[in-house]
């Protein structure tokens, strides 16, 4: 999906979080009625709102089992606060302007999940690489990492025959979340790692998903 202003913008409002309630309409706006007037604008299919936002949000002092923020420190870090404003805005301008998009956020890892409940997104898109499967493992189903009532798409995983460095393979990671409910997953990524396309193709195959590259 395409990466949104409010993804673009996320350094310079953590920088100056009062810009946050003007960023949908002084920026996020214009862009996205450029998009929505495009020609190719029917191949829009939703909106990755921002990135793995937790990643700039302080800590709170208030995180249930300890599961506080830990902001990255080349980063600006705002408030949960201020960072849900934005996400939020950024929804709302991204459904107005083109609302046959689906939205959704791309978390950093289901230890956060506690703290976006109230945002609306479409569809969830959480990330997992092994440190976050160690605690939060890929066998758990979408409502026990935190994500009930909406579908799930696993956003961020190694696409390599062992993603977690574990044992558990490729296949039986796509297999677990089939049977599961999840509703779908994005293995990372299509430039540096084509030589294991071959991983999707041979799930595909297995379990007569359509694969096209």
């Amino acid at each position: 999906m395409p990466r949104s202003p409010a993804d673009q913008l996320a350094g310079f409002v953590g920088a100056r979080p009062a810009l946050a309630p003007r960023t949908g309409a002084g920026v996020v706006r214009p862009a996205i009625s450029a998009v929505a007037a495009s020609p190719n604008a029917r191949r829009l299919l939703g909106w990755d709102v921002i990135n793995e936002p937790e990643w700039a949000v302080a800590a709170t002092g208030t995180a249930p089992g300890g599961q506080d923020f830990s902001p990255n420190s080349e980063l600006t870090a705002v408030s949960l606060a201020d960072m849900t404003a934005l996400i939020t805005e950024s929804i709302a301008v991204l459904r107005e302007e083109t609302p046959d998009a689906l939205t959704s956020v791309s978390w950093a890892a289901a230890k956060w999940s506690w703290a976006f409940t109230d945002v609306d997104v479409d569809f969830q898109q959480p990330h997992i690489y092994a440190w976050v499967n160690d605690y939060w493992p890929y066998t758990s189903t979408p409502a026990e990492l935190g994500y009930p009532g909406k579908p799930v798409v696993m956003g961020e995983f190694h696409l390599m025959q062992m993603p977690f460095e574990s044992n558990d393979t490729f296949g039986e990671i796509l297999s677990s979340w089939w049977e599961t409910g999840y509703a779908g997953a994005w293995s990372w990524q299509f430039i540096e790692q084509q030589a294991s396309l071959g991983l999707i193709q041979a799930f595909a195959d297995e379990k007569g998903c359509p694969a096209g590259f």
